[in-house]
């Protein structure tokens, strides 16, 4: 079984989003305040006060506690992390951070942290990472945290010399699946001799979810995902997607969708636009790759996929979302379809009028994953999808359901309709 690969993205936290030193209270300031009012000896209030001082220069490049904004919350986790404020360089060194996992099974998983060398090296001294990995976290169980060291790997394991490489293995992972959505913090330090240059937190899950030839695998058995589209989310549609085994399809996955979706367990499909490329699409891949609940991706076969879009989507399965040219003819031989050399699975839109054997038979060629996506098409909206159509075909075209649930059994209509003539690895409906 090949799996979704060994590296992963994140995403910085940017100054423009910590309160300015104008308007901000100091830790230093905050504490001996509380003092005052405890009524607390002076004596012991200037000592305090002195130590903190040296505390605060110890730290000078700046921190700010605040409400974390990324990674999951939970009510196992403080509600308050610290984040260290980057310079514009410090920005950029911390924004070539890799955080990923890689083998893992039920014995045991490898997370890494890595830094291209030919950063590390830009300047003076050699950078060094060091940090730690504490967890497990869920909103839906009470658990035990352990805290793991991030060390330089074994000579066992995989090295390269063009990267700064820590490791560490997690005993008997706790896994985040749709039903159980375990996470795990991670904070990475990166250092210039003594230096604190930055510090990354991130909330990592490790999804066991893998490819082998045609079919999707959760956690070593067959999976087939069925997802429904959607932007928004009402608190109902989250209990219905879990109990359900939903899948979201989201064209504009927000932060806060995608941390919802992290929480409740809930897997997200989310495509890309069109328009991205360069650092924005590398940006964008960043962005989705620090949700947990986010394990496949899709975007249109012209996406240009640079090497830090790689590094960035390597815990995540990428898709290629494709069109067939509308049918014309009953003997019309197949289409041939092109699929890009990065996409792990394809997601083929049902033309409208296209029998569902000469779709099957469209995409049986694809040596990878197919899932079939359902087309809203106008003027025949009376359709469902899977009914037959006035020939006694099982029709292509559809209407949105107006639930989640009804979405849901749409689904399961489209598998109806085309699993006895082909192969197919999931299914998307509106």
């Amino acid at each position: 079984m090949t799996a979704a690969g060994a590296f992963d993205g994140r995403r910085l936290e940017t100054p423009s989003n910590l309160t300015p030193p104008s308007t901000r209270t100091t830790p230093s300031a905050a504490v001996l305040q509380t003092a005052a009012e405890l009524q607390i000896p002076l004596g012991q209030r200037c000592l305090l006060g002195q130590l903190l001082a040296v505390v605060c220069r110890i730290g000078s490049s700046g921190y700010d506690e605040h409400q974390t904004a990324n990674g999951l919350a939970n009510a196992n986790l403080p509600s308050t992390v610290r984040t260290y404020r980057f310079c514009t360089m410090n920005s950029r060194l911390a924004a070539q951070l890799e955080i990923f996992y890689g083998e893992a099974t039920a014995a045991e998983a490898r997370i890494y942290a890595r830094l291209p060398r030919i950063t590390a090296h830009s300047e003076g001294a050699p950078f060094t990472l060091q940090g730690e990995i504490v967890g497990p976290f869920s909103d839906f169980a009470r658990c035990l945290p352990a805290k793991i060291p991030l060390r330089e790997p074994y000579l066992a394991e995989p090295r390269t010399a063009d990267a700064q490489l820590v490791a560490a293995v997690v005993p008997d992972p706790c896994f985040w699946l749709p039903e159980e959505p375990y996470c795990y913090r991670v904070k990475v330090e990166i250092r210039q001799g003594n230096q604190l240059l930055a510090e990354v937190h991130r909330t990592l899950g490790i999804r066991p979810l893998g490819i082998h030839q045609r079919r999707f695998y959760l956690q070593g058995k067959p999976w087939v995902v069925r997802a429904v589209v959607r932007d928004t989310m009402a608190e109902q549609d989250w209990e219905d997607a879990r109990l359900l085994g939903a899948a979201l399809f989201v064209s504009h996955a927000s932060d806060e969708l995608c941390q919802q979706a992290s929480r409740q367990g809930v897997l997200v499909v989310a495509a890309l636009q069109g328009d991205l490329n360069g650092d924005d699409l590398a940006a964008e891949c960043r962005r989705l790759a620090e949700h947990a609940a986010v394990g496949l991706i899709v975007g249109p076969p012209t996406l240009a996929w640079s090497s830090a879009c790689q590094a960035a989507t390597r815990n995540i399965l990428l898709g290629c979302r494709l069109s067939l040219p509308p049918f014309s003819e009953p003997d019309d031989p197949p289409s041939a379809i092109g699929l890009p050399e990065w996409a792990n699975f394809a997601l083929v839109g049902w033309p409208a009028n296209l029998p569902a054997e000469k779709f099957a038979e469209s995409v049986a060629a694809l040596p990878v994953p197919v899932c079939a996506e359902a087309l809203v098409e106008s003027g025949r909206a009376e359709q469902t999808t899977g009914d037959a159509s006035p020939s006694g075909e099982p029709s292509s075209v559809s209407r949105p359901a107006s639930t989640l649930s009804a979405a849901r059994a749409a689904c399961d209509r489209l598998q109806s309709a085309l699993a006895g003539r082909g192969e197919f690895a999931g299914y998307v409906h509106f």
